[in-house]
């Protein structure tokens, strides 16, 4: 068990132009109801809420969240919490904020990150970060805007060993 599932079939990079953005099922459900990802803090101390999206294909840990036990919660954990896993495809026109200009715009709070399974908590602006967050430059982008599902390309949620693209309606505004 780890932070990706153990068997998987399917692309592992978004294709040119598109990111996605991983949720569990029942936030899944609440942003389709809201017809957009509404930005959010995930600490108290980040100056500014955000969305957050990858190129990753296959599942982005970061995602994840932390168990009590203080250690973040492998792939099969997060599948059976919350409803399971899904994720919304969109356009990158969405998330034109690139992860070093989201670091400036949270500010210091962004100081833990999840990597290989470890728990990184460091001085925001420290080497250790610094070497971290530059190896995903490229890989995550966002923005502090509500991303509206006319960005929106496709909703999908997790069904091993693939994701599976889920039909999805609402009513257009009036």
């Amino acid at each position: 068990m780890g932070l990706y599932p153990t068997w998987f079939e399917g692309d592992t990079t978004a294709a040119p132009g598109t990111l996605f953005h991983y949720t569990n099922r029942r936030a899944l459900a609440k942003i389709l109801k809201d017809g957009a990802i509404l930005p959010h803090r995930a600490t108290p101390a980040e100056q500014v809420g955000s969305v957050w999206f990858t190129t990753n294909a296959v599942w982005e840990p970061s995602a994840g969240r932390m168990s009590p036990l203080g250690r973040p919660y492998t792939f099969e954990e997060m599948v059976s919490q919350n409803g399971g896993l899904g994720r919304i495809l969109v356009d990158a026109a969405a998330a034109p904020l690139s992860l070093k200009a989201l670091r400036r715009l949270i500010g210091p709070a962004m100081q833990l990150v999840i990597s290989g399974g470890r728990r990184i908590t460091a001085p925001a602006g420290s080497p250790q970060l610094d070497t971290f967050f530059k190896a995903n430059e490229g890989r995550w982008f966002g923005t502090t805007r509500p991303v509206s599902r006319a960005y929106w390309l496709a909703v999908e949620v997790w069904k091993s060993p693939r994701w599976v693209e889920v039909a999805y309606l609402w009513e257009e505004d009036a």
